[in-house]
Parts: structure tokens; sequence; C-alpha cells
């Protein structure tokens, strides 16, 4: 489990680190950035647990078990499904937060601005 969190959290950190790259892109391409981080934070840190504990079932039967094949892959399907799911679905956690970052990326634009008019000025 800390394996898939590590991973995930690298995977966000990475999308972030491009959504802050694409500042200075077309703003269509930053949102596109932000929307997408948003997703992968929900989806990692929300639904990906509920799925993984969904799995861990105390009632889980060997009749539908999928052998070993399912052992070693069920994370990255785990991993696929929760994708998918925030994808598909209208979460309105997503909403929270590709606003809040976007509030707060025009807010590190607005002072980088205002920063470099004072260092200019003197």
């Amino acid at each position: 489990m800390m394996d898939t969190q590590r991973v995930s959290h690298e995977k966000f950190d990475s999308l972030a680190a491009e959504a802050r790259e694409a500042l200075n892109k077309k703003p269509s391409e930053l949102e596109a950035k932000i929307r997408d981080a948003s997703e992968q934070l929900v989806s990692s840190s929300f639904v990906l647990p509920i799925l993984q504990q969904m799995q861990n079932d105390p009632f889980r039967s060997e009749l539908f078990h999928g052998g070993q094949a399912e052992d070693i892959f069920s994370q990255q399907w785990n991993t696929k499904i929760a994708d998918d799911m925030v994808k598909r679905a209208n979460f309105p956690m997503v909403e929270a937060v590709y606003n809040k970052i976007m509030n707060h990326a025009s807010n590190q634009t607005g002072a980088n601005t205002q920063s470099k008019a004072l260092d200019i000025n003197g």
C-alpha cells in the first residue's frame, strides 16, 4: 500500500509540475493539466482506497477468485477502475480541487508579475 501511495503522489507531483510549466502556455492547456491533476488526486486519495477495501472483504469466496493473476494485477486493475470512475463520473470533489488550484495558480501569476514590476522599479 505504501508503494501505491508513493507512486500516485509522484504521479500527482509530476502532473502538478507540468501544470506549473503550462502557466506560460495557452489557458486551455493549463486548465486541462490542472483538471487531470485534480482527477488523479481524487482517484488515488479517495476512490482507490475504497476499491482496495472492497477487495479485502471478509466474505470473499474462492469460488469467484481469479487466481494468482488476480493477486498480481489487482492493484493495477483497481487503479485503472478508479481513474475511469473519476473521469466518467461528475465528482464534486474534483471540481473543488480544480477550482482551488486554479485560484492558487492565478494568485501565483499575479504575485509573480507584481514582484517583477517591483524589481524593475527598484
